[in-house]
């Protein structure tokens, strides 16, 4: 598109050679600067729970839930940008791109002249990929290791603590470029498995009650000023009702169900003064 662009600019005069080359740099900014879109924007940075991966339609997960009820309730036709990928731990969000491209978009939106189509609304799930990693076959807290192995104990603060150190490098990151009005909403660390009786149950649910408090502690920073989402007190003793643990997947993931408890507690949590 680009060497189309500028052979036509040759054989423009030079206003028009300069106004198409200008048309060209400003579509090298990121993907909504050339929407023309002038709308307040949500925001979402997260993991697979963010991309709505185990509902059963793309506008069944928690993002597109929360982001009607914005559109709702602020009667403004709402953007939706999301950086969520799928498996991001908190150093893959800062190593291969997602902090990157969030911090982009802000710039874009937030540090032009433009309050129309400024980012109001930012959500953020990251964390349960960092520690599930330690549950795995052949890691320090898989099953049949208890959850108060030593071997075990040590590896999931260690992890936690990268993970918290990790988070307030990208939520000071985010803060720092949306500015102190802008809304951070994150969603602490369900156990999926919490309730079922599985072999995993109590480990997992270690491992996220060590991870929450560290959520809870960034969020809490002066310089982030984020408000917690508390999925874990929703999910506890419920892992079968809103996730498909115990079926035939042992998919971890939210069901419907789960997406619209993450939902709400987003819109409680918004409404929250």
């Amino acid at each position: 598109m680009i060497r189309g662009a500028l052979r036509l600019s040759i054989r423009l005069g030079p206003m028009k050679r300069r106004l198409c080359l200008l048309a060209v740099l400003v579509c090298l900014l990121p993907a909504s600067a050339c929407s023309g879109s002038e709308k307040p924007t949500y925001l979402v940075m997260g993991d697979s729970f963010a991309t709505g991966l185990g509902a059963s339609k793309s506008n069944l997960g928690y993002v597109p839930l929360f982001y009607s009820f914005l559109h709702d309730t602020t009667k403004k036709d709402m953007t939706l940008v999301s950086e969520a990928v799928v498996g991001e731990t908190t150093a893959s969000a800062i190593a291969t791109g997602q902090l990157g491209k969030a911090l982009a978009e802000l710039r874009f939106r937030n540090q032009d002249t433009d309050p129309t189509n400024d980012v109001t609304v930012i959500t953020l799930d990251l964390g349960i990929n960092d520690v599930d990693t330690l549950v795995r076959a052949g890691q320090p807290c898989a099953p049949p290791i208890a959850p108060n192995d030593p071997g075990c104990v040590s590896a999931a603060n260690a992890t936690v603590n990268e993970a918290g150190d990790n988070l307030t490098a990208i939520l000071h990151a985010v803060r720092v470029a949306a500015g102190p009005d802008v809304k951070i909403f994150v969603l602490n660390c369900f156990n999926s498995y919490s309730g079922t009786g599985l072999p995993i149950e109590a480990t997992q649910d270690m491992l996220v009650t060590l991870l929450n408090q560290k959520i809870a502690a960034v969020a809490a920073l002066p310089d982030v000023d984020a408000k917690v989402a508390d999925a874990y007190d929703a999910f506890k003793g419920k892992g079968d009702q809103l996730t498909a643990v115990s079926g035939p997947s042992s998919d971890f993931h939210p069901n419907d169900a789960g997406y619209r408890v993450l939902a709400d507690l987003l819109i409680a949590a918004y409404g929250d003064p």
